[in-house]
């Protein structure tokens, strides 16, 4: 399979780059790694004939930790398979407005693509309204956490409404 993707920018592969530098390109560089990115991820879990794929890698980075976050988990069987193992889903609510201007560079395409719309708030333990303030929002997060286990592995999904 042949896929055409936006020309990525030469970034030399080196260890003279800081973490902090390395994540301001990609910041930079969002348009150019979206699409290439998105299909690198499906063709992965293709290749290696396993649908949990990432989530698999995600929780085997996490089992050292007391407390994870994951902020990017895509499919429906991925945050099921989290949850089965110990992991609390939180959806963040985003209007579709709030998202447009938020991810402006974002496509029509782009934010149409399965894996940016495929969990739902229904999929997870908890919503969060991306309309509320920062500090309610934390609250929220916080008295829901306080309330359950010592141990938190916490999958956070961004979306935007559908109609």
């Amino acid at each position: 399979m042949y896929v055409r993707t936006a020309k990525i920018p030469e970034f030399k592969k080196t260890f003279a780059y800081t973490l902090d530098e390395r994540i301001l390109f990609v910041d930079n560089h969002k348009n150019e790694f979206r699409e290439s990115l998105q299909v690198y991820g499906s063709m992965v879990k293709e290749i290696a004939a396993d649908q949990y794929y990432w989530v698999n890698r995600t929780i085997g980075r996490s089992v050292d930790y007391k407390v994870c976050f994951n902020g990017d988990t895509r499919h429906k069987e991925e945050m099921e398979c989290m949850k089965e193992c110990g992991w609390i889903g939180i959806f963040l609510w985003i209007d579709e407005d709030t998202q447009k201007l938020r991810r402006p560079e974002m496509t029509e395409s782009e934010r149409n693509h399965f894996s940016e719309w495929s969990i739902t708030a229904e999929d997870c333990d908890m919503t969060i309204d991306s309309t509320k303030s920062l500090s309610t929002a934390l609250m929220e997060l916080a008295d829901y956490l306080s309330a359950g286990p010592v141990m938190h592995r916490v999958e956070l999904h961004a979306d935007s409404t559908r109609d």
